[in-house]
């Protein structure tokens, strides 16, 4: 007899765990990053850090904070923040905090006018808040459904230039599993109009598209092999790792500290992380001559991340026990 959606084993994010995240391999990954020993060492290099400090989350995560710890500062997202500060310090880093709290009913508004007098988005929205993480506990639900219609309807009448776009779907559905509506929407607000160039997700979608070609630049220049072989099977970049900004591409745990640093460095950080992503891929990429099975291995990312990772792991655990 099968399990139901609610017998389903799930990571600390409400994803349920498919059959080979369930696999003794990548279950060393999950017993890594959530073990108590990792997030207590963890929470007292932050700890240590915040001591200095009298309103540590402002004045370390405020778009106005003091500069002169930045090096510290940066060190410590590079390790990934602890998972009880996480959505705070991503609304002050990216001043969604401070647009909450300035624009009392705006958020409101917006959805009044979107339930007034609808949206032109309004049909693709529908379509799409099916299948945006249909594996995670909130959006199973109705109502984690209706939460991120709401935000994207208010935020299609917020801004009419962009409207909806798929792929914003992924980007709302994860602020959701860290904050309320409301603050999903102006930190997602803040992602499109302040992290992002205009028109990311407009009709034209242009600078997505300079993006691409940068980004091709770049993967010539570090990693000329790896981009021999995606030229010659011209095969197209993953749309998704910049559009989503990694939302469906990498394990959640990776995703997050991704985002961690996304949030404090903007853009740059999605070049690096496709970098990053393309060289553990490598090995993948060019021992593979079939164009097809390179473009599935370049959609299958959260399953090869997590299986290397957990490789990683292991080889660390054995040289530390045989060292």
């Amino acid at each position: 007899m099968g399990e139901t959606k609610d017998e389903r084993e799930r990571d600390s994010y409400g994803f349920a765990l498919s059959s080979w995240e369930k696999e003794e391999s990548s279950q060393r990954f999950y017993l890594f990053y959530y073990s108590d020993e990792r997030l207590s060492t963890l929470r007292d290099e932050w700890n240590t850090f915040f001591s200095s400090f009298f309103n540590p989350m402002e004045e370390v995560f405020s778009q106005k904070r003091n500069k002169r710890n930045e090096e510290q500062l940066e060190q410590l997202l590079r390790l990934g923040l602890p998972p009880e500060i996480r959505a705070e310090a991503w609304q002050r880093l990216s001043g969604s905090y401070e647009l909450v709290r300035a624009n009392p009913g705006v958020y409101a508004s917006y959805l009044h006018q979107a339930d007034t007098f609808g949206s032109e988005s309004a049909n693709q929205i529908e379509r799409d808040l099916g299948r945006t993480f249909p594996s995670n506990t909130m959006f199973e639900k109705i109502e984690g459904r209706e939460k991120m219609r709401r935000v994207l309807m208010a935020y299609s009448v917020k801004n009419t230039s962009v409207g909806y776009c798929q792929s914003m779907n992924f980007i709302c559905g994860m602020l959701l599993l860290f904050m309320e509506e409301e603050e999903a929407f102006w930190t997602m607000s803040q992602i499109i109009e302040e992290y992002l160039p205009e028109d990311y997700f407009g009709p034209t979608m242009l600078s997505f598209q300079i993006d691409q070609k940068v980004f091709s630049t770049l993967l010539s220049l570090a990693y000329p092999t790896i981009a021999d072989v995606i030229y010659c099977h011209k095969i197209p970049m993953p749309s998704d790792w910049f559009l989503c900004l990694f939302a469906t591409s990498l394990p959640t745990e990776s995703l997050v500290r991704v985002w961690d640093m996304f949030f404090y460095v903007g853009e740059k950080m999605l070049f690096q992380t496709a970098l990053a992503l393309m060289k553990l891929l490598s090995p993948v990429i060019t021992r593979t001559k079939d164009s097809a099975k390179i473009m599935t291995r370049l959609k299958s990312t959260p399953v090869i991340v997590q299986q290397m990772e957990a490789e990683k792991l292991r080889r660390k655990a054995v040289a530390k026990y045989t060292s």
